[in-house]
């Protein structure tokens, strides 16, 4: 992410580079955007979209060429106007159902077997009710005759695999029998032994996999309180254990020798449905260090990261502003300064731009 806009400034601002160099540089800022979006890095992909628009209305605000102003609005409103589209028509695809009359169902399949229909059971996958047109026995033997992985046993992410079978299946709008089994390309075969559950997943450039799966976690999550499988909705409960420590402990925190027992108490108190071998910490930084230090250890820790820049006045400097956005980006979804990674990143670059840069690059 840092990389990226750090490109973007050397292309537009940088006037020693010739066309040749600059030519490559885009290349590499295309790859990265490429690499961002094939690795399904949802945090990345997020940050990069936030710090660009959040740079966009600071430049709107320090801008005092009305054309130059004019030009980024419309290019703010465009760009913000296009994901809010693109997120409500991928939502709307989501919960859209296929109309069915279910009193004319099919009851039998091809080869004389009897179909098992529920389709109360309001489960979907890319508008297509799972519940129904399923046929157990064909399903079973269908399956065991093209893959090595029993039918009765577990995917390679740990999930039953005959429901990552029948998911899948209802996402490509197969009936759940052998004749949908047959249909399945030898690559489908293997994304629903690696857990794939749905064929947008699959699908390597694919946002609105990555938006399916997270409102398929949720859905899971406000039906049956389990939010064990989903990512995004298992930082929420991480959250809510990391609150209700906070409520108890507002004052002073329980120590960092003593997070790891408080959340296990916190998540058997809440009486969490997570599974025992997916109960983190906090996955944000914020309520990390309100955890383990209080309200006095909270307030000191922002201080001391905003007090710097703002005395040195370093936030009038591209490179540092734009690094302290995806810092403290990180810091929401991730205990960014918990891990030897993270650490090393913000320790390095903080001080590389805070005191070891002599000029200020304007944003």
């Amino acid at each position: 992410c840092f990389t990226l806009y750090t490109i973007i400034y050397m292309i537009i601002r940088n006037r020693t580079f010739t066309w040749k160099i600059k030519a490559v540089l885009f290349i590499i800022f295309s790859w990265l955007v490429v690499f961002l979006i094939l690795s399904q890095a949802s945090t990345g992909i997020v940050v990069s979209i936030i710090t660009g628009i959040l740079l966009l209305i600071i430049l709107v605000f320090k801008s005092r060429k009305r054309l130059v102003t004019a030009i980024l609005l419309i290019f703010l409103f465009a760009c913000t106007g296009g994901i809010f589209l693109y997120l409500h028509k991928t939502v709307h695809n989501y919960y859209s159902v296929s109309d069915i009359d279910t009193a004319l169902l099919d009851h039998y399949t091809a080869r004389g077997n009897r179909y098992i229909h529920y389709p109360k059971v309001h489960e979907k996958e890319n508008g297509n009710i799972v519940y129904i047109y399923i046929q157990w026995d064909e399903l079973r033997n269908a399956w065991n005759k093209r893959s090595r992985i029993n039918f009765d046993s577990l995917d390679r992410k740990g999930q039953q695999i005959k429901y990552t079978v029948i998911r899948f299946l209802s996402s490509k709008g197969l009936r759940k029998d052998e004749e949908g089994v047959n249909r399945l390309t030898n690559e489908d075969i293997q994304h629903i032994e690696n857990g794939v559950a749905n064929v947008v997943y699959g699908k390597e450039l694919s946002i609105r996999g990555k938006i399916f799966e997270i409102l398929y976690g949720y859905d899971k999550y406000r039906e049956t309180g389990d939010p064990t499988g989903s990512s995004l909705i298992q930082r929420l409960e991480f959250w809510r254990a990391s609150i209700g420590i906070i409520k108890s402990n507002w004052l002073t925190g329980v120590g960092t020798g003593d997070m790891n027992e408080a959340f296990q108490q916190q998540y058997e108190k809440m009486h969490s449905k997570l599974g025992k071998d997916q109960r983190w910490r906090s996955h944000n930084q914020f309520l990390s260090i309100f955890v383990g230090f209080g309200i006095f250890g909270f307030i000191w820790f922002i201080f001391a990261i905003l007090y710097p820049p703002i005395a040195l006045r370093r936030f009038s400097d591209y490179f540092f502003l734009v690094f302290f956005i995806i810092i403290m980006l990180s810091m929401i979804p991730e205990d960014t300064i918990e891990s030897q990674a993270g650490v090393t990143f913000f320790a390095l670059f903080y001080s590389l731009f805070l005191f070891g840069k002599r000029e200020v690059d304007p944003v």
